[in-house]
């Protein structure tokens, strides 16, 4: 009977298993509560929110790279927005811990909920992966990357071709950052076997005992793909994910305070699916990096082209939205809807970027919520765009 658990029935359970988490990350848009967040849970308790969140302040200037203006200068409804700030604090909205507004590039409404805190980094969630897809962008700038239609192998001179599935081969850079690579991690019915420790010998591993179906057209959210990234970033940096980070995007951006969960067994390749925590203001910082076209004051840190790759549409659900590199999108010239074109970066329980280009606005929620995650979208939508455009 032990023989017959082990070797038939135990096997099908796994593969089930695997079957069910891959069609879930299929489905997932970015904001659903999965595994991947399960470790957030206790990173911080929910609170009740404290006065003082019913009259408008003006940012604090921090000469940390945000520039601060008035909404009243901006012409904004000031009453709309502390209309949000006001039943944000009553929890209306559950544990939304922070919202951060710019108007034309500068910071005009900051303000913390249920335990947020200004210097303190918050768990991003999937932003993660939006993120590393910038860190990518730095690695192009650099000449680190020379073309994202190259195929992922060419950087990993160390793995031969006839080592590896012949599929394998045809997966580009832009599949891996698009997230359609169609690699099944140790799916190869051979597997080689790979000795030593360190980014290549990960790498070796990945690659050789997989096979890839539908390359260029399979999308997965997460998991190997999201994987592969850190991969091929720690290769051509030859640096641990997070020293790359700090030298490149980091530095330019004057990101000096996070946390970035390590990853598979204390690898260099920290946790590209979820693992990174920085502060609101930083994630402001990442999110007038797209609204300016790569640029940080004088500086192009990521090249033009590649934010307009980052932030196209690769995968289209009309569920989820669309996928360009690691970010998402809703609407624009080809919404049938006549939607206004909607960038964003979004993590479970609640953690979003957004910027509308045609309002030159970007808007930054954090949040503690396992079940009311998406309620940013409903308050974006219901007091931000109507306090700038005067439209309900």
């Amino acid at each position: 009977m032990k023989s017959l658990l082990l070797n038939h029935v135990l096997p099908l359970l796994l593969a089930l298993i695997a079957l069910t988490s891959f069609a879930y990350c299929e489905e997932t848009d970015g904001t659903a509560y999965n595994d991947e967040a399960a470790y957030a849970d206790d990173h911080k308790p929910n609170v009740a929110s404290t006065g003082g969140h019913d009259t408008y302040r003006l940012p604090e200037d921090l000469k940390d790279g945000l520039t601060i203006a008035s909404l009243k200068d901006a012409g904004a409804d000031v009453a709309k927005i502390m209309e949000m700030s006001k039943k944000t604090a009553a929890g209306d909205w559950k544990q939304i811990d922070s919202i951060l507004i710019a108007y034309k590039g500068n910071l005009v409404f900051e303000d913390y909920y249920h335990g947020g805190k200004i210097d303190e980094p918050h768990t991003l969630m999937s932003i993660t992966k939006s993120v590393t897809a910038c860190i990518a962008g730095c690695a192009v700038q650099k000449g680190l990357i020379k073309n994202l239609n190259d195929p992922v192998l060419n950087y990993f001179p160390s793995i031969t071709r006839e080592e590896v599935d012949p599929s394998v081969m045809k997966i580009t850079v832009h599949d891996v950052l698009s997230s359609r690579t169609g690699l099944k991690e140790g799916s190869r019915e051979k597997k080689p076997e790979v000795s030593g420790k360190g980014v290549i010998a990960e790498a070796k591993k990945l690659y050789t005992q997989s096979v890839a179906e539908g390359v260029g057209e399979n999308f997965a959210y997460g998991g190997v793909n999201a994987y592969q990234t850190g991969l091929l970033l720690c290769a051509v940096s030859g640096k641990a994910l997070n020293k790359f980070a700090e030298e490149t995007l980091f530095a330019d951006l004057g990101i000096e305070k996070y946390k970035w969960k390590k990853g598979r067994g204390g690898s260099k390749v920290h946790s590209v699916g979820a693992g990174l925590e920085l502060r609101s203001r930083d994630m402001m910082k990442v999110g007038l990096l797209i609204r300016n076209k790569g640029k940080c004051g004088e500086k192009q840190v990521l090249p033009e082209s590649y934010v307009e790759a980052m932030t196209g549409a690769y995968h289209k659900s009309p569920h989820m939205g669309n996928y360009g590199y690691m970010w998402w999108s809703t609407g624009g010239p080809d919404d049938k809807k006549g939607q206004p074109l909607r960038i964003s970066a979004r993590g479970a329980k609640g953690q979003f970027i957004f910027y509308r280009p045609d309002l030159d606005l970007v808007a930054v929620f954090t949040s503690n919520n396992r079940k009311a995650f998406k309620q940013p979208f409903e308050m974006f939508d219901q007091f931000i765009v109507p306090a700038f455009t005067g439209k309900q």
